[in-house]
């Protein structure tokens, strides 16, 4: 099972059990960047992400309680993308996701 299996299979028991979620936008103030890059085997080489079936990078940026206070990603080939934050510490966590994955 993927994870995109498993956010489907959750998704899916929310909406049986007849769940309301509610989302509200609240203005955040950014104070600076965070830059981020990566390597596939060592290397910033485009035809690696083909190689490997990738697509693109997932962050999540979480604060100190393990809150997700930003998503982003980035195509696999650019290897550096920059998130906007807020001042605080932060835990990253990213991921490569597959060119099959939708």
């Amino acid at each position: 099972m993927n994870k995109y299996t498993s956010f489907f299979t959750a998704s899916l028991a929310c909406v049986s059990a007849s769940c309301v979620i509610e989302a509200q936008s609240v203005p955040v103030s950014y104070t600076g960047t965070l830059a981020l890059d990566w390597t596939i085997s060592g290397a910033k080489d485009p035809n690696a992400c083909t190689q490997c079936n990738v697509r693109s990078i997932a962050i999540d940026l979480r604060d100190g309680r393990g809150n997700v206070t930003e998503n982003d990603g980035a195509d696999c080939g650019a290897f550096a993308t920059t998130i906007r934050v807020s001042e605080g510490c932060y835990k990253v966590r990213a991921w490569l996701i597959e060119a099959s994955a939708t």
